[in-house]
């Protein structure tokens, strides 16, 4: 990948950021996180950070994207299986760190620019496999045939980000009766 000018990017020093993001995150709220202390802890400059990312959010989804990436499954067997296995592998972070998300979605509230980049970078890719893992349900006849796909997309994310913003863990069986709700 080139930055605007064509120099191309370091990769080894764009995954040693994304590394240091990822750590940071683990450990401290992310409100606590700012561009300059993941310079300082990633032990590059902040010249090299603010070449590669213009926000906080950016860097962040950029980091969630590379240690969790939106991959689409390999739908062998039971469809609605590999559904319930991608929400489950999809709300792992934030199991990990009910805070994260829901800061997360309250920083990006109050600036449209941060919500499209989210939407665009973080929830549509998301968005995409699961609609693609329900046409392939659809397809192969586990699924009703008339299922409004993206009604469905959009009640599960619905559904898993309002358990984010109430910080509660969202457990398999939870999952489960979701899914077990909205997909027939």
């Amino acid at each position: 990948m080139s930055n605007p000018l064509g120099r191309p990017r370091d990769e080894e020093l764009t995954a040693k950021v994304l590394k240091a993001t990822y750590e940071l995150l683990s450990k401290h709220h992310y409100h606590e996180i700012s561009l300059v202390k993941v310079a300082e802890v990633a032990g590059v400059s902040r010249k090299a950070l603010y070449s590669r990312w213009q926000n906080k959010i950016e860097l962040v989804v950029e980091a969630f994207n590379f240690f969790n990436p939106p991959e689409m499954p390999d739908l062998q067997g039971s469809v609605k299986q590999q559904l319930l296995d991608y929400l489950e592998q999809s709300v792992a972070v934030s199991n990990q760190n009910p805070t994260l998300f829901g800061d997360i979605l309250a920083d990006i509230l109050g600036s449209p620019q941060a919500q499209a980049f989210f939407d665009k970078a973080y929830t549509q890719p998301r968005w995409k496999i699961y609609s693609q893992i329900l046409e392939k349900g659809v397809e192969q006849g586990e699924f009703s045939a008339d299922m409004n796909i993206p009604l469905v997309v959009e009640s599960l994310s619905a559904i898993f980000r309002s358990r984010i913003l109430q910080q509660k863990t969202i457990e398999k069986s939870f999952i489960n009766e979701v899914v077990t709700l909205l997909v027939r």
